[in-house]
């Protein structure tokens, strides 16, 4: 994994601030099945002369010889794989509207949480969870885990860091530890007990959970889990712990815009 340093960005006029990302290179079988799942989200979503209805069309984007020879190198892969090489087991997993069950994604990272034995890192550019992810959540800090949670400091969406700060007021009380980044911080992350870390396009949000064609991908590798935690542990050293009792004094006027933004979250 590839993790370049924070870069700052102009917004039209707004002032400029750091903005920081999770890139990922990926080799191996794991490619085949993103461009599988490209492809079908494509095909679910492109319409009009963007549509992709044939094959001779697709061929234009993935050429039938490039398939094959994919296709050989990971029967190569497979027949030469060692245990204990420096291959690292990875899933992939999509969700989408055009799914029967659209929350597959969001269901991993509850699975995740609730199968967590001491930590849970999370960075997320934007955190307004359904019931059933803050439900995990709040289950696995009352259960003795150590949750950590990086969002920004710096937000692109006024709304969206209003209905956030009231989901973070209510969620500290139960021994949740939010922190906020210096800028923007738009990584995808999730790590657990420093053994699994699942990085990809999901949002902790109803949106990415059940709206949008998102994609994740699951590392089984305490290795590249612990650089991960790592890497965390270092976002931190820049970031402001936030305070349930800072929230609480916010004058009422302000905390009740959080409330109503909060309330139609899902939307957002």
């Amino acid at each position: 994994m590839n993790v370049g340093d924070e870069y700052i960005i102009g917004l039209r006029k707004k002032p400029e601030y750091p903005w920081r990302d999770t890139h990922l290179r990926l080799t191996g079988n794991c490619v085949l099945s993103m461009m599988e799942f490209f492809l079908i989200d494509w095909q679910s979503s492109a319409y009009g002369k963007k549509a992709l209805k044939t094959t001779d069309k697709v061929s234009e984007y993935y050429p039938i010889e490039r398939f094959e020879t994919i296709n050989k190198q990971i029967l190569k892969d497979l027949i030469n794989d060692i245990p204990g090489d420096n291959k690292i087991p990875t899933q992939v997993i999509s969700s989408g509207p055009n799914d029967v069950h659209k929350s597959e994604i969001r269901d991993m990272m509850i699975r995740m949480i609730m199968d967590a034995k001491e930590s849970i890192f999370i960075q997320t550019p934007y955190f307004t969870p359904d019931e059933a992810f803050s439900s995990a959540l709040k289950i696995a800090a009352l259960s003795g885990k150590d949750i950590r949670i990086m969002v920004p400091g710096k937000w692109d969406k006024a709304y969206v860091k209003a209905a956030a700060m009231e989901f973070i007021r209510q969620m500290i009380p139960y021994g949740i530890k939010f922190y906020a980044y210096p800028g923007f911080i738009h990584s995808k992350t999730l790590v657990v007990d420093g053994k699994v870390v699942t990085i990809g396009t999901t949002n902790i949000d109803t949106r990415s959970f059940e709206l949008h064609f998102e994609m994740n991908i699951i590392f089984y590798d305490a290795p590249f889990a612990q650089k991960n935690v790592d890497i965390f542990l270092k976002d931190q050293e820049k970031c402001t712990l936030i305070e349930k009792e800072i929230l609480d004094k916010t004058p009422l006027i302000k905390r009740t815009i959080w409330g109503f933004c909060k309330l139609f979250s899902p939307l957002m």
